[in-house]
């Protein structure tokens, strides 16, 4: 953000320069001289609002507490299309809401569930429709864990969690092209996909 603000100042201030530098000792500004100085200063300051607007709804987002990952998911799912879920045992899947939005999901074949054996509750998910990749014949459980909303579309988006110790996780949000992460989590979930038909 800081990078993006700096580079916004220079373009104004090298703007400005050339505005001035243009100006002789005996004129005077013009009308088109002040309007284009007072179109650059709008610019700018509409150009830091969106910078700084954007950083905040896109920083990390931390948490302590279960109940607050919980409903961070059931928010990221609802209101996304069809998502991949790749997880260890989808242990913030754990009440009636949750599991509800996830056999709807399932219905509507908008749900693919990435994981390393399948549990109970997912063989639930899948007999409702959701797709269930089982990887255990790869001998390797992945450290990532991502959840990818509208796959599949232009305007996809990942969050990717990670545990920081001492009960804190930090979860992080990208839209496709956004971060290299979200390439790689993508082309993860195809070679599953690819190797399990």
């Amino acid at each position: 953000m800081i990078k993006n603000i700096l580079s916004q100042i220079g373009s104004i201030a090298s703007l400005c320069g050339l505005i001035f530098s243009l100006k002789t000792d005996q004129q005077s500004f013009g009308g088109w001289q002040w309007f284009l100085v007072f179109i650059s200063i709008l610019f700018f300051i509409v150009s830091i609002y969106l910078i700084v607007s954007e950083y905040l709804s896109n920083k990390p987002k931390m948490y302590t507490k279960k109940s607050d990952i919980r409903d961070y998911m059931y928010n990221w799912i609802k209101n996304g299309g069809r998502v991949v879920i790749f997880t260890r045992d989808m242990s913030w899947v754990n009440d009636e809401e949750m599991k509800n939005l996830l056999r709807n999901k399932s219905r509507g074949k908008e749900c693919i569930i990435c994981m390393p054996n399948k549990i109970d509750k997912v063989v639930e998910f899948e007999s409702e429709g959701a797709t269930v990749i089982e990887y255990s014949s790869l001998d390797y459980t992945p450290l990532s864990r991502f959840t990818i909303t509208n796959y599949g579309r232009y305007d996809a988006k990942i969050a990717v969690g990670k545990s920081l110790g001492n009960g804190k996780h930090l979860i992080e949000e990208f839209g496709n092209g956004e971060h290299p992460y979200f390439q790689v989590a993508n082309d993860l979930v195809r070679i599953l996909e690819k190797s399990a038909r």
